[in-house]
């Protein structure tokens, strides 16, 4: 009996086949993850995406990493799809291309270099505002604690820092906002155990705005009530003392077995 094979004949491309209609933000935060897409080619089995090497991550599934050729700085990805999402990792200006490929019948022509701008975001550090007293990364507070002033030092890419600027607030447990934008954190109002503080900054650029945010991570604890410590010592006493720590930390799942002494003059 005989048989039917069917083959398929494709017309291939050459380097006038060139992709239309690139589009895509041109103008982004770093982090900003964006896709980028072109109008499907007639006679291509995958579109070929070109960039500096090290200004963007791939985020799209159906890719193909190409070993950039040594010393060209460029990476090369290819698609399946007619699109490609790209994470901004590098600030600046960056040139992207994109041509169709085949499986073997040639190759079309890069598309013109689409500019894309990745503005820097802004370095913050959160400190306290109030003298004798800090406010850091795992720091402990008891919840009878004092309330302390907090600020946020803000310094854009290539400007001079900044206190509280205009465009930046403070959110998170026990925090609050007095009339003149003196910003206050109080123990009492916070929940025990850990609490996020963040300082989120937006720079109002009147063409791409960049959001920057910083946070400190601070643990609340109970007043400890340690049964055998004093109210009073006297300075160089060096006579020991016991301490039965009890509980100083509510369990809720994060701090089991945490404990934490503090010491206040």
């Amino acid at each position: 009996t005989p048989e039917t094979l069917s083959i398929t004949l494709s017309a291939g491309l050459t380097t006038s086949d060139i992709p239309t209609g690139l589009s895509g933000d041109n103008a982004v935060c770093i982090g900003t993850s964006v896709l980028y897409s072109i109008n499907p080619l007639v006679g291509s089995s995958g579109y070929e995406w070109r960039f500096p090497d090290g200004e963007f991550s791939v985020e799209s599934s159906d890719t193909t990493n190409l070993e950039p050729n040594p010393g060209d700085g460029i990476a090369k990805y290819v698609t399946t799809s007619n699109f490609i999402r790209l994470r901004a990792t590098g600030d600046g200006s960056h040139d992207l291309t994109v041509r169709g490929v085949t499986s073997g019948c040639g190759e079309g022509g890069f598309t013109a270099a689409y500019p894309i701008t990745v503005r820097p975001i802004a370095d913050i550090v959160i400190q306290s505002a109030t003298p004798g007293e800090t406010f850091t990364e795992g720091q402990a507070f008891t919840s009878d604690g004092p309330e302390i002033t907090i600020e946020a030092i803000v310094t854009p890419s290539g400007g001079s820092p900044t206190t509280n600027p205009t465009g930046g607030t403070f959110s998170g447990n026990g925090v609050t906002e007095g009339p003149t934008g003196v910003y206050k954190f109080n123990p009492a109002d916070a929940a025990v155990g850990e609490n996020t503080i963040t300082y989120t900054f937006n720079d109002n650029d009147p063409t791409t705005p960049c959001v920057s945010r910083a946070q400190v991570n601070i643990i609340i604890a109970e007043p400890s009530g340690v049964p055998g410590a004093a109210a009073a010592y006297c300075q160089g006493d060096m006579t020991p003392v016991s301490i039965d720590i009890t509980k100083l930390l509510v369990d809720n799942g994060n701090n089991t077995g945490r404990y934490i002494v503090g010491l206040q003059n």
